[in-house]
């Protein structure tokens, strides 16, 4: 199929051979091409560099295509053109956006400014004839399923619980509370309803009754859609920004919003894939604080650590990649799995309703009744470490305002501010740290 296919076999096969009988090189990889083809001989070596030579191309350890490209001796790669991709799952769309950037000539090795499509670094194996592209989706599993199925007929159920208080004393009138929550399930909604009966006592013989919740959700992808009465609150946001003022006790709307309720609790990679590049087979051993905390095999060539079985949060380990019994190089890396996100991919989470505030069957007099109110809230992954909040609210006639950033410096010390506006009250600050240490933690405000 390729002109040049034996060559490129022959030199690969010399390749092993050589390396082999070498001494393991201790330089720190990835290895040049100046290196990898150190000690070929003439002949080959001019068959190497200007010249086309076909190799396999994978993008994120999956297969994009059968290639010719062009190798030059300042750590450079052109591509020519793709020649079969007829084994390749990926979309051509994506395969047309790589071959237009190779076909430009890109330098080997991390990538340092201007990188396409969340690109890390290409690499070129000798070895296995093999050009690598790594980006920061190397660890997504785009087939692995996300959230529970639902049954295709629902389901039907019912909880109920109950809870009852008396007080009084000698010579006082008997008083009480009386509260009943109730969820059920018909179908592929849940209904909750909360009821609370009260008499205080004394002068006051009157019985108090309120309806809190009496409404009907449908948990979606992702997502929750919510009908009837409720409280208005920011449900399904990592961090409430504040704000000043009254909020209603209940609304009669709807409400719609992030939720993790069907989320499957797989592990997650971290944030920003860490790759190594292995002159040959060998293993990976990653240290936190000194202690080994995690060992893997790595195959030859550029590969992404499996970030999955580390600990959660944000840190530094060292990385160390071992061949033929020693270490060829040891790296700092930072680690960037925060524990106050759950799904790094979706970087928004957010929270809106509308609705008309109502006391409908209640008869407390210090519940409001009629005034329309509305309101959004949303949480921005910024960056791992850096959670920023937004939120505006409609209550009567007075507009709330609020921001927040919630952003955690180091690994043991983390700073929560909120700046909140509303009409009529007035602009507000609020700032929280909070430093950890081995016995404690410290918190100012």
């Amino acid at each position: 199929m390729f002109p040049m296919t034996s060559i490129a076999t022959a030199l690969a096969l010399f390749f092993c051979a050589t390396a082999l009988a070498e001494p393991a090189d201790n330089a720190n990889t990835p290895r040049s091409l100046l290196a990898q083809a150190k000690g070929l001989p003439s002949e080959f070596e001019e068959h190497f560099f200007d010249v086309p030579l076909a190799v396999r191309v994978e993008l994120d350890q999956q297969f994009l295509g059968e290639a010719m490209v062009v190798l030059t001796r300042d750590d450079r790669i052109t591509l020519v053109d793709f020649a079969d991709v007829s084994d390749s799952r990926l979309k051509s769309s994506e395969r047309d956006t790589w071959s237009n950037y190779l076909k430009q000539g890109v330098a080997l090795g991390g990538c340092q400014a201007n990188c396409p499509e969340q690109l890390m670094a290409v690499h070129y194996s000798l070895e296995n004839s093999l050009v690598s592209i790594l980006t920061e989706n190397a660890e997504r599993d785009d087939q692995a399923p996300l959230y529970y199925s639902q049954p295709e007929g629902g389901s039907t159920g019912l909880i109920v619980r109950n809870q009852l208080n008396l007080n009084g004393g000698q010579n006082q009138d008997l008083g009480g509370r009386y509260g009943l929550e109730a969820s059920s399930s018909l179908g592929n909604w849940t209904q909750a309803v909360n009821i609370q009966l009260s008499r205080l006592g004394g002068l006051d013989d009157q019985t108090y009754h309120s309806v809190n919740e009496l409404y009907t959700q449908r948990e979606l992808e992702g997502s929750f859609l919510r009908l009837g009465l409720f409280t208005p609150s920011s449900e399904g946001l990592t961090r409430q920004p504040r704000t000043f003022g009254t909020s209603p006790d209940t609304a009669l709307g709807v409400m719609y919003g992030s939720s993790d309720s069907l989320a499957i609790n797989n592990p997650k990679p971290a944030v920003y894939p860490i790759y190594v590049t292995a002159n040959r087979q060998g293993s990976v051993e990653i240290y936190r604080d000194g202690l080994l905390i995690n060992t893997q095999a790595m195959p030859a060539g550029l590969q992404t650590l499996d970030t999955r079985p580390l600990p959660g949060g944000i840190y530094e380990v060292e990385v160390r990649l071992i061949e033929d019994g020693q270490i060829t190089s040891s790296t700092q890396e930072l680690v960037y799995k925060p524990s106050n996100w759950r799904n790094h991919e979706e970087r928004w989470r957010y929270n809106l309703f509308a609705g008309r505030e109502s006391k409908v069957l209640s008869n407390w007099d210090e519940q409001d009744d009629g005034d329309m109110t509305a309101g959004a809230a949303f949480n921005f992954l910024l960056h791992p470490r850096v959670i920023l909040g937004l939120s505006g609210r409609q209550v009567r006639d007075a507009l709330q305002y609020g921001t927040s950033v919630d952003w955690a410096i180091v690994n043991n010390a983390s700073l929560f501010a909120n700046i909140y506006q509303t009409e009529d009250y007035g602009t507000g600050l609020d700032v929280q740290g909070l430093y950890s240490y081995g016995s404690g933690s410290i918190v100012a405000s």
